[in-house]
C-alpha cells in the first residue's frame, strides 16, 4: 500500500490527498509516519476504503502521529483499528491533563469500520474532546453480529460517530462549566460507558428513559 503513494511523497508541499480504494487498504502507523513527515503542509489526508471486510493493520496511534507531524490538518480520513493499543513508541493513548497536544484545526475524523467495546468508545470520546476542540464530525461504523441485529436497517454495521459527537460535545460542556473536574476521572468514564453500553443495546438502559439521559449526568 505504502509503495502506491511513495512516489508522490517527493511532492512536499501536497495540501490534499483524496484517494479512495475499492479494496483494503493496509496502512501501518509507520506508513502513516512516514506520509505526514512527508506531507506537513497537508490540509486533507483521505486515504478511504470502500471494504468493510477487513481489519486495518493501523492504530489510533495514526491519528496522533498526523494530527502532530501536519499543523493545518482539517480533515483527516484513515481506516484504523480503534480496538487496538497504539504501538508506536513514545505515542501514548491517553492524553492526561499534563499534556499539552492540542490540534486546534481537526474538524473531521472518518476512521472506517471496525469493532469496538463501550469501554474502548469512553477511552476515546474523553481523548478526542481534549485534543480536538474543534472536533464537529466523526465517520465510526461498527459491525453488526447476527445476535445484535434489531431490523431491517441493521445493514451489517451500525454508524456510531454521531454518538461520538455527542459524548464529546456534553464533555466539553460539562468541562467549561466545571461539572467534571478531568476529562478521565472514573466517574466520568463510567458514564460514558454506560451511555455507549446503553446506544448499542437498549436492554442496558436500565432506569433510563434513553441513552441521550445517561449523560445528563455528567
Amino acid at each position: 500500500m505504502i509503495g502506491t503513494i511513495q512516489p508522490l511523497l517527493k511532492f512536499t508541499s501536497m495540501r490534499v490527498l483524496d484517494w479512495i480504494f475499492p479494496g483494503q487498504v493496509h496502512l501501518t502507523d509507520a506508513d502513516v509516519a512516514h506520509i505526514a513527515e512527508a506531507w506537513p503542509l497537508l490540509e486533507q489526508l483521505r486515504i478511504k476504503s470502500l471494504s468493510r471486510d477487513y481489519v486495518s493493520p493501523a492504530t489510533l496511534s495514526s491519528v496522533f502521529v498526523a494530527a502532530r507531524q501536519c499543523p493545518r490538518l482539517e480533515r483527516l480520513t484513515l481506516p484504523v483499528n480503534v480496538s487496538r493499543l497504539p504501538n508506536m513508541a513514545g505515542e501514548p493513548f491517553y492524553h492526561t491533563e499534563d499534556s499539552e497536544f492540542r490540534h486546534e484545526h481537526i474538524k473531521v475524523i472518518e476512521l472506517g469500520t471496525c469493532f469496538v467495546d463501550a469501554t474502548r468508545l469512553a477511552a476515546i470520546a474523553s481523548t478526542f474532546a481534549q485534543a480536538f476542540p474543534r472536533l464537529r464530525s466523526i465517520q465510526l461504523d461498527l459491525p453488526i453480529a447476527e445476535e445484535d441485529i434489531v431490523d431491517d436497517s441493521d445493514v451489517g454495521y451500525r454508524t456510531f460517530g454521531g454518538r461520538l459527537c455527542t459524548a464529546i460535545q456534553t464533555l466539553r460542556q460539562a468541562k467549561e462549566s466545571g461539572r467534571i473536574a478531568s476529562w478521565t476521572d472514573e466517574g466520568t468514564l463510567k458514564i460514558l460507558v454506560r451511555y455507549f453500553e446503553a446506544s448499542w443495546d437498549t436492554d442496558r438502559r436500565g432506569e433510563y428513559n434513553s441513552c441521550d439521559e445517561v449523560l445528563s449526568y455528567l
